[in-house]
């Protein structure tokens, strides 16, 4: 149950972000930024180039609370007597401390869980000073989900890197093309989101060539999502009236799919339509004018397989904030279906 309710969290939460995610570090400069806006401005297309994140140790021990199976160092200070070393967090979510049995530990952090000790070891103690060190904490998870062996939430107990995340999911999921054995994930689009932030982890370049730049340290409550390439899937996201994947067919061009999902909605900021193609730490963007389009004072657009199309809702200044806020919704979306398949998957919805 626990598992469920942080993996059915976790997807809310990525799903409902309000705010503009940012790709690590933030990638570009504020020269690069002027030749976005103006190429905006423009009406052309573009590359967005974003930058590896920075490798940071998560902050195991901020505003942890414990969970059964949790492992932790329980001692009185200056008393070594009454050291107990790796004490485990029992089922019922409690510790034992010498005379101190049932201490309630599960949901509890270090400190709440550090006053409680001294308050009971008060009755053998004088002014007990209790030290609380977690030593391994399962209470913590990343999720892993879609195109894996074995998706779902994973303990954080020591030190997880990206290649170490997915080597835990039994690795990317594979199948047959042309009568060859090939992973079926979709690199270019497979993402990982931390906090409701995306951060630019180039899964090609870390799992196809090696880029150990790529592969960072995991914290609690991220989430890599691997889409499938067999769908041959193209995105229709933003100011429509139903955000979602759609099946690609030839000959599809920005106008003629807009059409097929019923249009754009009142509040689309026509000018600005945007197809993301590539992966998503490089994305070439083109932008298309719908309207120029009808009125043929411009060409349609061809769409192609694995294609993104984001129509905004306002007018962007920045070819960069453009393509972040077309990231946001397809994570979105991609969240919402991945967890949606997890959750029947491993809890049988």
């Amino acid at each position: 149950m626990r598992s469920r309710c942080c993996l059915l969290v976790a997807i809310l939460a990525l799903a409902s972000s309000g705010c503009l995610p940012r790709w690590g570090r933030g990638a570009t400069h504020h020269d690069s930024q002027r030749a976005e806006s103006q190429l905006l401005a423009d009406g052309q297309s573009g590359e967005v180039v974003f930058e590896p994140p920075a490798d940071e140790p998560p902050a195991i021990l901020d505003e942890y609370r414990f969970a059964p199976g949790d492992r932790v160092d329980l001692k009185l200070y200056g008393q070594s007597e009454y050291d107990q070393p790796d004490t485990v967090v029992d089922p019922d979510g409690n510790v034992h401390f010498s005379i101190a049995r049932n201490i309630p530990a599960a949901g509890r952090t270090v400190t709440e869980l550090r006053g409680e000790l001294e308050r009971r070891m008060s009755e053998l103690v004088l002014k007990p000073r209790a030290v609380v060190q977690p030593r391994t904490t399962v209470g913590h998870r990343y999720y892993v989900l879609g195109t894996v062996a074995q998706q779902g939430p994973f303990p954080i107990d020591g030190p997880v890197r990206v290649l170490d995340a997915i080597a835990r999911a039994g690795g990317i999921a594979t199948g047959l093309q042309d009568n060859a054995t090939v992973e079926i994930a979709d690199f270019a689009r497979s993402v990982l989101v931390r906090r409701g932030d995306l951060l630019a982890i180039d899964f090609q370049a870390l799992i196809q060539t090696g880029d150990l730049r790529y592969n960072i340290m995991l914290h609690p409550g991220d989430m890599m999502i691997f889409p499938s390439t067999v769908a041959g899937e193209i995105f229709v996201l933003g100011a429509v009236p139903n955000q979602g994947a759609q099946p690609y067919a030839p000959d599809l061009t920005v106008v003629g799919l807009l059409t097929r999902r019923g249009g754009v909605l009142e509040r689309a900021y026509r000018r600005q339509i945007a197809v993301l193609r590539g992966s998503l730490v490089r994305p070439r963007i083109y932008l298309v004018d719908i309207d120029d389009v009808l009125s043929a004072r411009s060409k349609d657009f061809r769409i192609e397989p694995g294609d993104i199309l984001y129509v905004p809702d306002r007018p962007f200044q920045y070819l960069r904030e453009l393509a972040l806020a077309a990231t946001r919704a397809f994570v979105g979306v991609l969240g919402a279906r991945a967890g949606g398949q997890a959750a029947d998957e491993l809890f049988g919805f």
